[in-house]
């Protein structure tokens, strides 16, 4: 338990865009286009997830890695 004294805020709201951000990719961008078509934008929607993921995945990097 004492990673858990170490971790930040800034750390989980980088947990949680890396774990939104996969669930999008994984198949979330597909199932959110069945929902309604018209409304979502799959080529925007999986290039900000790319984004995201990429972000968060360095920010944790970054942090733990001391890069």
């Amino acid at each position: 338990m004492e990673i858990f004294a170490k971790l930040e805020s800034w750390d989980y709201l980088a947990a949680a865009m890396l774990l939104f951000s996969a669930w999008l990719l994984l198949g979330g961008i597909g199932r959110l286009q069945k929902s309604d078509p018209e409304r979502v934008d799959a080529k925007k929607l999986r290039i900000r997830a790319c984004g995201g993921l990429v972000a968060g995945a360095l920010y944790l990097a970054c942090r733990y890695l001391q890069l």
